[in-house]
């Protein structure tokens, strides 16, 4: 549910995040702790598909409640910044994400803060645009971007670190749960739009309803390009591990057009 905020956040020094309570870079997962997750996706995906054939499992629809950004100020600057700085395919994808989450947490009958989720789905692939370039994994310098941004505009220092830390763990399977809702929220929605996870939690019609709304704009190419060229620069982050283990040829696999 939104909230009322206001109040600092914390500080920045030349644009760099120097909160020593944030999430910081961390190593790459070993092959088994890569592997056993994935696993465990893959499980699950097929639990639930034979849940839905037995009929025991429901289905839910996308509203437009779904689809309605949150009118509020901070969310309008965080979409303008995106725009300034991502190509509109991440836009898109971004908004898709926020969508699929919030549609996936009302079946889930979950309660979350709607305005943190999506500043955090409209952000959370800041660090794949040139204005993140850093040496460090995609997810943090665009989490270190964001939470530069909400400290700018002065949200609680709270709220700021919540959409860090779900960006900045949104590649880490099973990890952005264990931090905040709205993380757990964030993984769900993208990877739905990403590579089809709980697509079949939705209904076919739904899935179509949101890619018309904000199309795909050609996102399994761009968004392959993108992970495929982090992966090549950066070997040492995690999403080269799952390059590694399939990641991009899953993205074709998704049930989208493109």
């Amino acid at each position: 549910v939104p909230s009322d905020r206001s109040g600092g956040g914390g500080p920045t020094r030349g644009g760099s995040v120097v909160d020593s309570g944030l999430i910081r870079a961390r190593p790459r997962q070993g092959p088994w702790e890569l592997l056993l997750p994935i696993i465990g996706l893959e499980v699950q995906a097929r639990w639930r598909q034979l849940g839905h054939w037995l009929g025991w499992r429901r289905t839910v629809e996308v509203l437009e409640e779904d689809m309605s950004i949150p009118d509020s100020q901070l969310c309008h600057k965080a979409t303008d910044l995106v725009r300034a700085l991502s190509p509109e395919v991440l836009v898109q994808h971004g908004l898709r994400s926020y969508v699929f989450g919030g549609a996936l947490a009302r079946l889930d009958g979950l309660i979350y803060d709607r305005e943190l989720f999506f500043l955090a789905c409209i952000m959370h692939d800041l660090g794949l645009t040139e204005s993140c370039h850093g040496p460090r994994a995609f997810e943090v310098e665009g989490a270190d971007r964001a939470y530069a941004f909400l400290v700018e505009q002065q949200i609680p220092r709270e709220g700021a670190r919540t959409v860090h830390q779900a960006i900045a763990l949104h590649a880490r399977i099973g990890m952005a749960v264990k931090h905040n809702r709205e993380g757990a929220l964030l993984q769900a929605g993208a990877g739905m739009d990403v590579l089809g996870l709980r697509a079949e939690d939705l209904t076919r019609a739904g899935r179509q309803r949101v890619a018309d709304r904000f199309p795909r704009l050609g996102f399994k190419s761009a968004i392959s390009r993108l992970i495929g060229e982090q992966a090549r620069t950066r070997p040492q982050c995690n999403i080269a591990g799952h390059v590694q283990f399939g990641f991009l040829q899953r993205i074709q696999r998704a049930p989208f057009v493109e």
